[in-house]
């Protein structure tokens, strides 16, 4: 049950609709040469496994959901995802006055379409890998707790799986573990897992949030 109600949580969250950050970011010429990320249907840019980007700091946000920058790479299914982000911390506050029971408190992620489509449609070829920490504040009196990062993040590979007979797409837990690499020195969140299906012409594009203060992306580009 408890599993059940945070993949709805995590659902909740992907199909949400993202504002666009009015900065525009600057962009690796690798990333510039492809025609896919002028596609940014999501709202934040859609990238290609191996392109990188920078993005405008925002100082409304919380260094450690702050993107800054994104890169990845591909060996053969497995994707290593990097989050620049303005500063992580070395501890986090969870289960924070505000976040309900299990409710999503922190994510970053990274939605991917296998077939290189378009992320929003979260057709059956979605997957997303994530790094997130659910609330757990069962009463009222349950006190907010301060733990490591490392110990506080979670990880997880999800798969969209879609009923054409009911309309709907629902999200299904891979057994598969993404290793979760966190330099302070470096200010990165490094997310490494396999991807079924995933190749080069795949679509990624990086998100994160906090349920208290909003949410990051790498921005589209202008125009």
């Amino acid at each position: 049950m408890i599993k059940q109600l945070l993949l709805v949580g995590i659902a909740l969250f992907a199909t949400a609709c993202v504002p666009i950050p009015a900065e525009p970011p600057a962009a690796s010429e690798q990333a510039l040469s492809s025609d896919k990320l002028d596609d940014c249907a999501g709202g934040y840019l859609n990238m290609l496994p191996g392109q990188t980007a920078s993005d405008p700091i925002l100082g409304s946000l919380p260094g450690y959901i702050d993107i800054v920058g994104a890169a990845s790479s591909l060996e053969g299914e497995t994707l290593t995802a990097v989050f620049h982000l303005r500063k992580i911390p070395e501890e986090m506050a969870v289960n924070r006055e505000g976040v309900a029971d299990l409710h999503m408190e922190y994510m970053w992620s990274v939605s991917i379409d296998v077939d290189g489509g378009s992320i929003v449609t979260h057709d059956s070829t979605g997957f997303t890998i994530a790094a997130f920490h659910a609330a757990r504040s069962d009463s009222a009196d349950t006190a907010t707790a301060v733990l490591p990062f490392q110990v506080a993040v979670q990880t997880m590979v999800l798969k969209n799986r879609h009923s054409p007979e009911k309309n709907e797409t629902r999200l299904l837990e891979l057994p598969v573990i993404p290793r979760l690499i966190v330099s302070h020195e470096d200010d990165t969140l490094t997310l490494v897992g396999r991807v079924p299906g995933i190749a080069d012409s795949s679509i990624i594009s990086f998100s994160t949030f906090d349920a208290l203060h909003g949410r990051d992306g790498v921005s589209c580009r202008p125009g």
